[in-house]
């Protein structure tokens, strides 16, 4: 048809192009003259707006890319991301819906963006997000049932726990990180339930149920220290930091000034150790 032939110079005529950008930059040139052809007054006037919404978000964006109007790599769309995100963040400490409605359209549509930069369907991504969640939920509901409850009434930790433990079952890849939420959530439940995390509990009362050596508290204690000392000289991937950290568990502010970084640890050693440790749901 003509259309072909006028879209593909390179194809039907003596055009040469020297790179695949090159030549879309031409395509999309072609489409836009194209389109002031038929009268209309914009790249995006024909995009329908009977799409569903990422999708149509998606077109819109890759119609002004066309024009040049995009970012060159995924960076870009990336850094966006994350501004947006901030520009979220000040508008829920102003406490203003307005605000916060325009600033979740525009992570929305960063978001979106991100994922055409990356080559993805952002439509695609949303409904199997959707089917994920779906599928991990029943499976929690399954388990409840399967122990003679429902999740009414559970608290938000033990729903935490289920949900890591339904990940486990469905994605073997996820094993290491689920398992290690999932020890993390039932040692804060059955030691801490009051706490915002272990750290924040005490070292020694977080640690006293494992029972790393049986050879009473002081001798637990220097074990541990070693532990953490090791975990903290490292970057949890096995390189090596200059100097060995030594950290004094009973130096209750210095444990909980390593935070979240603490209950990783204790995490990660257990899951070292104890590989087949999988702790049933505290009561």
């Amino acid at each position: 048809s003509d259309k072909m032939v006028r879209r593909h110079p390179h194809v039907f005529g003596d055009t040469r192009f020297d790179s695949i950008k090159e030549q879309k930059a031409a395509w999309h040139r072609i489409k836009e003259e194209e389109r002031r052809g038929k009268a209309r007054t914009s790249t995006l006037d024909d995009i329908p707006k009977s799409l569903p919404a990422l999708a149509r978000l998606q077109k819109l964006q890759k119609r002004a890319a066309g024009v040049g109007f995009d970012w060159p790599d995924h960076r870009g769309a990336q850094a966006k991301l994350h501004e947006e995100l901030a520009e979220l963040d000040d508008a829920l400490a102003a406490d203003d819906n307005a605000a916060i409605a325009d600033e979740l359209g525009d992570l929305i549509m960063s978001a979106v963006n991100l994922a055409r930069k990356r080559g993805l369907d952002a439509e695609s991504i949303a409904r199997e997000a959707g089917l994920k969640f779906e599928r991990r939920f029943r499976a929690m509901e399954a388990a409840s049932d399967a122990d003679g409850e429902t999740l009414v009434g559970q608290s938000l930790d033990a729903l935490e726990a289920r949900w890591q433990s339904a990940k486990v079952d469905e994605c073997p890849r996820c094993l290491a990180i689920a398992r290690e939420r999932l020890i993390y959530f039932w040692l804060l439940q059955r030691h801490a339930p009051d706490a915002d995390s272990l750290a924040d509990a005490g070292a020694l009362r977080a640690l006293s149920l494992l029972e790393f050596s049986p050879r009473g508290k002081r001798r637990r204690r220097r074990q541990m220290e070693r532990v953490f000392g090791r975990y903290l000289s490292s970057d949890f991937d096995g390189r090596a930091h200059s100097g060995h950290v030594r950290l004094d568990l009973t130096d209750r502010d210095a444990v909980r000034a390593l935070g979240e970084r603490f209950d990783l640890i204790i995490c990660a050693h257990v899951l070292e150790h104890i590989p087949d440790y999988r702790p049933a749901l505290a009561n």
